[in-house]
């Protein structure tokens, strides 16, 4: 045992003393995932996520130190989340009616688990403090498709215009496919083999795959190009 400032400071079994700041692990943790290349939004999500967890602990005075990261604290922390309602403390969004939804309690505790588990990973801690922890439950809804009427209406467009194919080029490569909006804005020519029908795809994590694409889109593509 150390002391600091005369509290004493109890060493984990890796020998990483208890009082150790939150704020610098949550520091290491982002430096971690940008030598990663982890993408700037993940890196950013984390950042807020773990930002409302520690003025959370500091509106307590529960304490920032990796002593009180514990499986009851996070406990607490999500009968908070739970309810607390939606927007409030955002630094641009004002406060709504309403409590945070289920997924978003979900998503701060995911982030929460994978902090945990670098902790561990990296030595700070014995064990993964949040491996014993349970998702908290959250409402499963099947995504409705859209009915041809529907899929006419959004795909209706001013053809006489550039803008227009493409904007529909854009619309149609979305339902075809599934792609993310920013996935789809990173295509760059060179990805595309209109030919075989398939375009290379840079997703998440930088992890590159081929996406087939039908002969509407083809069609509309060409048309665009």
């Amino acid at each position: 045992m150390t002391t600091t400032l005369g509290k004493p400071q109890e060493k984990t079994l890796n020998g990483h003393e208890s009082e150790t700041g939150l704020k610098v692990l949550i520091a290491k943790f982002r430096r971690s995932n940008e030598t990663e290349a982890k993408s700037p939004k993940t890196i950013v999500w984390y950042d807020e996520m773990l930002g409302v967890f520690l003025a959370y602990l500091e509106s307590r005075h529960l304490g920032t130190y990796l002593g009180g990261f514990t499986i009851d604290t996070i406990r607490g922390y999500i009968l908070y989340l739970q309810h607390k309602p939606r927007f409030e403390g955002h630094p641009r969004m004002p406060a709504q009616v309403g409590l945070l939804s289920p997924k978003t309690v979900q998503c701060h505790v995911r982030v929460l688990k994978a902090f945990s588990f670098r902790l561990q990973k990296e030595g700070y801690t014995p064990e993964n403090q949040l491996q014993n922890l349970k998702m908290p439950r959250a409402p499963v809804r099947l995504v409705e498709p859209l009915t041809p009427a529907e899929i006419k209406k959004v795909t209706t467009t001013d053809l006489s215009s550039r803008n227009g194919v493409r904007s529909q080029a854009i619309v149609v490569l979305a339902l075809d496919s599934g792609l993310r909006a920013g996935e789809i804005a990173g295509i760059t020519v060179g990805q595309m083999n209109l030919a075989a029908g398939f375009i290379k795809v840079m997703g998440k994590g930088a992890k590159e795959r081929v996406v087939p694409i039908g002969e509407v889109q083809v069609v509309k593509t060409s048309s665009h190009l």
